[in-house]
């Protein structure tokens, strides 16, 4: 009648409940445009389009997928293509990958036949100032090869300078898309 079984231990309704991932993505199917930014706690694969900014803590960008933004997420993953700034930890282009806007990571892998056209430069997670001057240093580097690349021989590059100082014309964008 009387037994001493142990009470069921469930949360308190004081505590909250413990959210996991549930470790299936928010999905993007090849058929939908979304129009507006998407902004989740979880995963998100893209294999449609998405005109607006992207922010999930992994995303994957599939071969058929296309963000017209800003990505953040903490792992990105790209097939696809990407229009705008790319912010991660760890981002990864396969070689199917079009990236049109600067990369900023942490770790940066790149196949063979990955198209990028931009910067791709490292988070800096100095306190001081001293990762600012390798940064810009780094940036007057890539100007100087951005300009091999566009075909430019290395007589052309200073008559480009001749109306102003090398550092301003260095620290101009070559070409931005409007925001």
């Amino acid at each position: 009648m009387f037994s001493k079984a142990k009470p069921k231990q469930g949360p308190s309704p004081s505590t909250p409940p413990t959210t996991k991932p549930s470790g299936v993505p928010s999905i993007v199917s090849p058929e939908l445009t979304i129009k507006g930014n998407l902004a989740s706690s979880g995963d998100i694969q893209v294999d449609g389009t998405v005109e607006g900014d992207v922010e999930a803590a992994n995303l994957t960008i599939g071969e058929n997928g296309a963000v017209h933004g800003k990505v953040s997420a903490r792992i990105v993953r790209i097939c696809g293509r990407v229009a705008g700034e790319v912010h991660g930890g760890e981002v990864m282009l396969a070689a199917s990958a079009h990236v049109y806007g600067d990369i900023v990571h942490d770790s940066l892998a790149i196949e063979a036949g990955a198209d990028i056209e931009g910067h791709c430069r490292r988070r800096d997670n100095a306190a001081n100032g001293a990762g600012d001057a390798k940064q810009a240093a780094g940036r007057n580097r890539g100007k100087s090869s951005a300009a091999a690349v566009a075909g430019q021989t290395e007589t052309q590059a200073p008559a480009k300078l001749a109306n102003g100082s090398a550092e301003a014309a260095q620290g101009q964008p070559e070409s931005k898309p409007a925001e």
